[in-house]
């Protein structure tokens, strides 16, 4: 049968064969991509095989390779590397730097987390340097050696190396390896790693030999390059192409299922498996085996198996490969007793460890110093460190790993401790950050709270789940002004829904501070009634504990402090403001002027509300609260604008769009947004007010953020104009469409373009 392949066709299986692409193989042979494809469709019907993986291993079988012709042919290069029986996906970056390196360095050491294709990686490499080295290419898998003391020896059984009794057989092997172009690629080192005096003496004493070392921490040795090898990339891109985990997947699954194809309805699920199992090429290609039994929908929802099932049944894999927990057992039971609890308590974060979670949660009893766990962990490819935004170091873990710990902590009984200590942690850093908030401190705070977002939400689901209620309720209260400020009031909602009925389980004071922080969040929701009824049993609770401090801020609330008697509303907000004035709490007095400014401002004494407003932006600056400061500016683009000062408008929002940037205020921006979209109008810049609305609407769908309550009028009265907009010259369709693709940053960009022929005469803050 093979008999009929031409010389051409020979020479496409043998490009085939160094997993090089249809398009790789046109240019190597001077061919079209078209023509390429149809002598691959000539090879599978000929030799009767179903695709390249079988075309080049019935190849391989049959000699077929040994008469090609191609100009680079290395069929007759010395080597014994093993022949790959499925296709190589990816990596191309990373064998070309890696090829480079061969030029400059001795030594390689490939490390990485198992599984993630370290062994296939160094056997392409090999494949693909062979012309480089003239007395071979010799790979050595180290899996079955257990005592570095045999090191020595199995490298000379695959040179074919004899003893000699006169001399040591590593002197034996640096004689007649001497001046030789050889390269080692010496497999899974990291079981005998005390044995890597081995590779020293070989290079120290050899001219040309060179060594290619795969491991899952370094040898640390002089003149060791260390490569890491990182997970497959994963793209959101929902194309097979863009991404090499999806492209494995894909191969992977037609193997078992030939029919197999991704589409627009199992490409989402695809991405998510292959997030989900980290682009570990292992893991993937243990899941993607299963799609002959079920579809990728079915196999995301048993994720929460992947490390103890989709286990691989093929007689030639090893077991430390047949499930994703055999391989990283294998790492895990080359860790110290030390090392392994370290690992343990870095597999209870969900989003990342800083330095002082894990101080605080890691064992008192360890002997060895923290820094050298981190280190070494790190050193074996169990955690990765990288630096914050905050320019703090933060270690993290694969989530196929962080898996296994969790297992791990299970088996042993030591969850609960480790988790009490977890949320020992946030619960604290919380109620640290809640007054920081609002301070001098505030960016701090608001940065390190959004890096520990992943955290944060993992203890709040287990506290509402009933295995920490007190502190969950407290958090939830603590990051009222996070979630308020930076505009996520649909996330803080969902925490304030989940918590109300825990809270028979919680003190009277946690309780009332709850109430208090939810009546907030409710009310810049537009639920007025909820505001209401949860700020009257927040007035209650604080008033039977005799909280005159609760009292105040309750009475800072607009569904609380504002009656129908503009007489009675002042009367409460100067006793509110007393109070306020006689503990020093400069963000409540800011925030009592504002409720003073927008109560005037309502019944049109603009005056008396700018006053106000310029008395509140005084001391929210003293107590260097910038985004106060932020806040009671937008609000005087408000006020000018109600007064028809529309250059004043246009000058306070700008400024306050710059400000709010600087400090990633989204709250703020919104309400921006909003109120400028009505300027436009009334300027007539109706194409501009088109866009902004556009936006606005996203932003509220997007993350749940309402407007301001007294903006509620403006949204009311656009809408009663939309159709004289829709009537005029406007394509309301289109505008609105550009609007709404925009982000909160592409908003406000396009805003300050529009506002920029309007320069500030004089800044307020000036």
């Amino acid at each position: 049968m093979h008999d009929k392949l031409k010389p051409r066709e020979i020479d496409i299986i043998r490009l085939m064969k160094y997993d090089l692409t249809n398009r790789q193989i046109a240019q190597r042979l001077g061919l079209s991509v078209e023509t390429v494809r149809w002598y691959a469709k000539q090879i599978y019907a000929k030799l009767n095989v179903s695709g390249r993986d079988a075309a080049v291993i019935y190849a391989e079988q049959h000699g077929l390779l040994k008469n090609s012709v191609s100009n680079d042919d290395q069929s007759d290069a010395k080597h014994n590397l093993p022949i790959l029986l499925t296709s190589f996906v990816g990596r191309e970056t990373h064998r070309t730097h890696i090829v480079d390196l061969l030029t400059s360095q001795r030594l390689i050491t490939l490390t990485g987390t198992g599984g993630t294709g370290k062994t296939r990686l160094v056997v392409q490499i090999g494949r693909t340097v062979l012309a480089q080295f003239s007395d071979g290419v010799y790979f050595v898998d180290l899996v079955p050696v257990l005592n570095p003391d045999n090191i020595a020896q199995a490298i000379a059984s695959v040179l074919d190396i004899h003893p000699n009794d006169d001399e040591p057989i590593i002197q034996t092997l640096c004689r007649v390896i001497g001046d030789q172009q050889m390269l080692l690629l010496l497999d899974n080192y990291e079981h005998i790693i005390a044995g890597a005096s081995v590779v020293h003496t070989l290079l120290a004493n050899t001219t040309n030999l060179k060594i290619i070392v795969t491991s899952r921490e370094v040898l640390k040795i002089t003149g060791e390059q260390e490569y890491h090898v990182p997970p497959l990339v994963i793209l959101n891109d929902k194309t097979i192409d863009s991404s090499e985990a999806v492209t494995l997947f894909t191969h992977r699954a037609k193997l078992v299922k030939p029919s197999f194809e991704v589409t627009d309805n199992n490409i989402d699920d695809i991405l998510l498996i292959c997030e989900q199992l980290d682009g570990l090429p292992l893991a993937i290609e243990l899941v993607a085996a299963h799609i002959k039994l079920l579809s990728p929908s079915a196999l995301l929802k048993r994720m929460d198996k992947r490390i103890t099932g989709f286990a691989n049944r093929a007689l030639d894999i090893p077991n430390r490969h047949r499930t994703l927990y055999q391989t990283i057992d294998w790492s895990y039971q080359l860790l110290s007793d030390e090392e392994r609890q370290l690992f343990l308590c870095l597999s209870i974060f969900n989003d990342g460890a800083p330095l002082d979670a894990i101080e605080a949660i890691v064992d008192d009893d360890l002997e060895t110093d923290l820094f050298d766990l981190l280190l070494v962990l790190i050193d074996k490819s169990m955690i990765r460190q990288y630096e914050d935004q905050l320019e703090e170091p933060r270690f993290y873990m694969l989530e196929t790993l962080k898996a296994f710990g969790r297992n791990q902590l299970n088996e042993a009984n030591r969850r609960y401790d480790i988790q009490q200590r977890y949320v020992g942690f946030y619960h604290h850093l919380t109620q640290q950050a809640a007054p920081e908030l609002m301070a001098s401190k505030q960016e701090y705070w608001f940065t390190r709270l959004g890096i520990e977002q992943g955290n944060i939400r993992q203890v709040l689901t287990w506290a509402l789940d009933g295995q920490f209620v007190e502190p969950g309720i407290q958090m939830i209260a603590a990051l009222r002004n996070y979630w308020w400020y930076q505009g996520l009031h649909g996330e803080g909602w969902h925490w304030f829904e989940r918590g109300e009925h825990q809270l028979n389980d919680v003190s009277d004071a946690t309780r009332a501070e709850f109430l208090l922080a939810g009546a907030f969040i409710s009310y810049f929701r537009q639920d007025a009634e909820t505001s209401m009824r949860w700020g009257r049993s927040a007035l209650a609770l604080y008033t039977a504990l005799e909280d005159d401090y609760g009292i105040a801020w309750c009475y800072l609330l607009p569904t609380l402090g504002r009656v129908q008697s503009l007489e009675q509303t002042i009367k409460n907000y100067e006793e509110s403001l007393k109070l306020l004035e006689q503990v020093n709490d400069t963000i409540g007095i800011s925030l009592k002027h504002n409720s003073f400014a927008l109560l005037y401002m309502d019944v049109g004494m603009y005056e008396k509300a700018e006053e106000h407003y310029l008395e509140g932006y005084r001391i929210a600056g003293d107590g260097g609260n910038a985004r106060q400061q932020n806040s009671v500016l937008s609000n005087l683009g408000d006020l000018a604008f109600r007064q028809g000062r529309y250059d004043v408008a246009a000058q306070r929002i700008a400024e306050s769009i710059r400000k709010g940037r600087d400090i990633n205020f989204g709250f703020e921006l919104h309400h921006l947004v909003w109120t400028s979209v009505w300027l436009m109008v009334a300027l007539e810049e109706f194409n501009t007010a088109m866009v902004l609305y556009g936006a606005a609407q996203a932003r509220e769908q997007r993350s749940g953020q309402k407007v301001y309550p007294n903006q509620l009028q403006y949204v009311r009265e656009f809408g009663a104009h939309l159709d004289h907009l829709r009537a005029s010259d406007v394509t309301f369709e289109e505008a609105y469409a550009v609007g709404y693709a925009m982000s909160l940053d592409d908003a406000s960009d396009f805003l300050l373009d529009t506002l920029a022929f309007r320069e500030p005469e004089q800044q307020i803050s000036q």
